[in-house]
């Protein structure tokens, strides 16, 4: 690992243990025990907290004037992002009809594969599972020119299918973090949603690269 790496995963794992309990809370809610159990609507999964935090403290430096978060559900996002970024100006596109977190500046309800969006300069988001490619497409393309498209997704998307393949060749990926440990995405425990998860990272102001993989350290809280 070169240093601009190894200081990348030191920001990352301070900003996990920042995050504190209090803030995890505000995300979870007990869930009845059960080991096989339907997918949820619109594949609503809360990203843990403390990764999102890590994740956007693993952003090379930059100073987003605009910031966009696709399917924002709770807000998970906008709030470690407002942490980095407090002068930013961010928005939250959601499809199910959630009140506003105080973290966004803009709020809206509706499908963000197809609501008009104007560019941003950073986009992020956890994207739905069974939507990752078209979610993964419309992120690039919605970021402004010399911006950056970070979004959290299963390792595995990095294989090269049919319907994945034009992405990484259209979009070369400049960065990918590894989530260490692999994080639970059901809250309860009981589900099978701790996957392999990483961060991809296109920058449209740099070559891809030449360190692709870097591990993302965050620490789990009592919740995660």
């Amino acid at each position: 690992m070169n240093d601009s790496a190894a200081i990348l995963s030191r920001n990352a794992a301070t900003a996990a243990e920042q995050m504190n309990e209090a803030d995890a809370a505000l995300f979870y809610h007990a869930a009845p025990a059960s080991h096989k159990r339907p997918r949820r609507s619109y594949d609503h999964y809360l990203t843990p907290p403390a990764l999102a935090a890590a994740a956007l403290a693993a952003l090379p430096p930059i100073t987003p004037a605009s910031i966009l978060d696709l399917g924002a559900a709770d807000g998970v996002w906008g709030i470690a992002a407002r942490r980095l970024w407090p002068e930013a100006h961010i928005t939250g596109i959601e499809i199910r009809a959630t009140p506003k977190p105080a973290a966004y500046d803009t709020w809206r309800i509706g499908d963000a594969l197809t609501l008009p969006l104007a560019p941003a300069d950073l986009v992020i988001g956890n994207p739905p599972y069974d939507k990752a490619e078209a979610f993964t497409r419309r992120a690039i393309t919605l970021t402004a020119p010399g911006g950056m498209t970070a979004l959290l997704l299963r390792l595995s998307f990095l294989e090269p299918t049919k319907e994945r393949a034009p992405i990484f060749a259209d979009h070369p990926v400049w960065r990918v973090l590894v989530a260490t440990p692999r994080p639970r995405f059901d809250p309860d425990r009981t589900g099978s949603d701790n996957v392999t998860a990483a961060f991809l990272i296109w920058y449209r102001a740099a070559a891809p690269s030449p360190v692709p993989f870097v591990a993302l350290p965050w620490k789990r809280g009592r919740d995660e």
